[in-house]
């Protein structure tokens, strides 16, 4: 929004002050905006239709590329595509034509171009069925992939069926200790004890370690068909796109792979998922995470001195409420995605169709399947 119009209309909503030289047409229309917006504290919010209780910050042209930053380009962010972009804006910002100025802004975003990659085969799909959070996982490497000066070469990731929440960690070597110290802190010390665990035929899953800590703690480990590795297709796919995000900000030099691991997969957590409609994060704790650009632009009223009992039962109440509802519906889109995916994936993918003169990026045959670089645009 522009800041002649913002300011505007926090002078009719602060003061009922509207500027002597308007015309009584441009008078009548800014009585007419003002009723879809709200001032609070001597800043403007937009009235949310969706969910009242919550206003949208409007963004002036000044902060609108901050925010987008934040919400795309940052670590914290990972250069998510434009739908799911828009969707996050959407929960906490106004300003007119966004969704159109977020579409050019990713659109044009130079990291994006250059990492796309080619595209990948559709294939055969066995929908696998989740029922609540950390009850099904899927484990696997990543790599091996250049050596850090930490001494990283490898990243085991591991996947919740349900929540789509995603576990990471840059390891020296892809052996049977890391995966079993990986299993026993990173899920069961934080998420508790999986019925099934799910991994391919690799020797870092099929051995005596991973056997003594299957009995010790009693989960149920599932295997991927014989040279089929996509029967853990969850992971595989996670796996691909957190190489997509790392390879983003290797680019923009913010480090080493093994330094942004953390951000990205925060990132991941943060965003909604296609298939359950939800944040892995929400679906999780029952509350979406608060990141760095919320605490300076979003909009987000809490009662002032709240007392603790009262909170507690607020906090009890949404749990027993809105989130065992979110629970359910992420249950059913989950079965709803699978089938729609699967019917897609089973079709033939459509060539890509370009004319003369158009604009392109040449794919670098030579850079696919270098061993240990996974991150070169």
């Amino acid at each position: 929004m522009n800041l002649e119009l913002y300011q505007h209309l926090l002078d009719y909503l602060s003061f009922h002050k509207i500027p002597s030289t308007f015309t009584l047409q441009q008078k009548q229309s800014l009585v007419r905006q003002a009723i879809h917006y709200f001032e609070k504290n001597g800043i403007l919010f937009k009235k949310n239709k969706k969910n009242p209780d919550q206003y949208l910050r409007v963004i002036t042209l000044l902060n609108r590329d901050k925010v987008l930053y934040n919400l795309h380009s940052s670590p914290l962010s990972g250069h998510f595509g434009i739908k799911k972009t828009v969707a996050k804006a959407m929960k906490h910002y106004y300003w007119p034509t966004m969704g159109k100025y977020i579409k050019n802004y990713i659109e044009t975003c130079d990291v994006c171009q250059i990492s796309v990659g080619k595209p990948g085969r559709f294939q055969m799909t066995k929908p696998i069925k989740a029922t609540s959070p950390f009850v099904h996982i899927g484990i696997d490497f990543v790599g091996p992939l250049k050596i850090t000066s930490q001494g990283n070469h490898w990243i085991i990731v591991a996947t919740d069926y349900f929540t789509k929440w995603p576990e990471a960690k840059a390891v020296p070597a892809a052996t049977a200790k890391k995966t079993s110290e990986f299993l026993y802190e990173n899920i069961i010390c934080q998420h508790g004890v999986p019925t099934i665990i799910q991994s391919d035929r690799g020797s870092s899953f099929l051995n005596h370690t991973i056997s003594l800590l299957k009995e010790e703690i009693g989960f149920h480990h599932h295997l991927s068909a014989p040279y089929h590795p996509q029967t853990n297709r969850l992971v595989e796919r996670f796996n691909r796109t957190l190489c997509k995000m790392i390879k983003k900000f290797v680019l923009e030099n913010y480090g080493e792979w093994d330094q942004i691991i953390s951000s990205v997969i925060m990132a991941y957590r943060t965003y909604k998922h296609e298939a359950t409609k939800y944040t892995p994060f929400y679906l999780l704790y029952g509350r979406e995470a608060q990141m760095p650009i919320d605490i300076e632009f979003a909009s987000k009223f809490s009662p002032i001195e709240e007392p603790y009992e009262q909170a507690l039962e607020r906090r009890i109440s949404s749990i027993l409420g809105t989130f065992k509802d979110a629970m359910i519906i992420a249950e059913r889109s989950i079965e709803s995605a699978q089938e729609r995916m699967k019917i897609q994936q089973n079709k033939l993918q459509q060539a890509y169709k370009f004319k003369i003169e158009d604009i392109v990026l040449v794919y670098d045959a030579s850079k696919q399947n270098v061993h240990g670089d996974k991150f070169s645009s």
